[in-house]
């Protein structure tokens, strides 16, 4: 279903990033007869469930860049005890995924978490070099920085691993905020446009 709205899409609308973002649950256990199982234990999906309580949920969205449809597609139940090596397979089928429907991914965002970094650098980004490929695909990586009290601002975002932010308060996605309205961004990503220069690579 969803690779056939992506062709009906024009090629503009396919350029889009990944979103990854973790909250907390409360623990709890439900049988869910239908299936046989008890729900409520860390569930990778493909890759396993585990007898470890799930304490948090990760949620996978998508997002247009130019276009104005964003799509929250997939979860997991974790905890806190999950490895780097547990994100990266995640990010890397995720991803994977979103390609083989023909989406244009450019980007992937998650917080500044260590795990998460620890995960991307696993499939080849770092500080240096805030991408990696993925089918020959680049993937930029992408922060979005947490307010104080530990969630994400709606006014205040950085882009990759610069160090820098932006605070605006026009609609659209985090990202494409900052690109647009970042103070010289234009030095920053060596571009005479709004978009930078490692994602039009």
């Amino acid at each position: 279903m969803l690779a056939k709205k992506v062709q009906e899409m024009p090629p503009e609308d396919r350029i889009c990033f990944s979103v990854f973002d973790e909250m907390s649950l409360r623990v709890y256990l439900h049988l869910q007869q239908k299936h046989g199982l008890v729900a409520g234990f860390v569930d990778l999906c493909s890759f396993g469930r585990r007898p470890q309580l799930a304490e948090e949920v990760l949620v996978a969205m998508v997002r247009s860049i130019y276009g104005t449809w964003k799509l929250p597609f997939a979860f997991w139940l974790t905890d806190k005890k999950l490895q780097a090596t547990d994100f990266a397979k995640i990010f890397e089928e995720t991803n994977s995924a979103l390609l083989e429907v023909g989406l244009d991914l450019r980007a992937q965002v998650t917080d500044g978490l260590q795990k998460n970094l620890a995960a991307e650098h696993l499939l080849g980004a770092s500080y240096e070099r805030p991408w990696y490929f993925l089918e020959d695909k680049k993937i930029v990586t992408l922060v979005d920085v947490r307010s104080p009290s530990g969630t994400p601002s709606s006014s205040t975002f950085s882009c990759g691993r610069t160090g820098r932010s932006s605070t605006s308060s026009s609609s659209g996605p985090s990202c494409c905020r900052t690109w647009k309205r970042s103070p010289g961004w234009r030095r920053r990503w060596g571009s005479a446009t709004s978009t930078p220069a490692t994602l039009t690579r």
